[in-house]
């Protein structure tokens, strides 16, 4: 079955800060990082400022800013780059997030 991003997303419903509550870390996270976060939050241009943030192993707090953009009218599928704001124009930096599912009756954060 492919993958498929929700049809359309309220991207203001979307915005506050997440707490991840399971993960399967990628290569580059830290199996180890604890109350994990990320804060979502609408930039005059219409992009997304992404604040993600950790504590590591060592319990020393860490911090990754990024911006997304949505790639289609839908608003579910973006590409978020973290890179520095001058370096984020590079070519292959961008990273595909996608929307999978939204539950109608969950309140989402402020």
């Amino acid at each position: 079955m492919p993958v498929r991003a929700v049809p359309s997303l309220d991207l203001t419903r979307y915005l506050g800060r997440w707490y991840e509550i399971c993960r399967l870390p990628l290569k580059f996270e830290d199996a180890e990082a604890t109350d994990i976060s990320a804060t979502y939050s609408l930039k005059d241009d219409g992009s997304i400022h992404v604040d993600n943030r950790c504590f590591d192993a060592k319990r020393k707090p860490t911090q990754a800013v990024g911006e997304a953009k949505a790639t289609d009218d839908t608003m579910a599928k973006l590409k978020v780059n973290f890179l520095p704001a001058g370096l984020r124009w590079l070519p292959f930096t961008d990273g595909d997030y996608w929307v999978l599912k939204i539950d109608d009756a969950t309140v989402f954060p402020s």
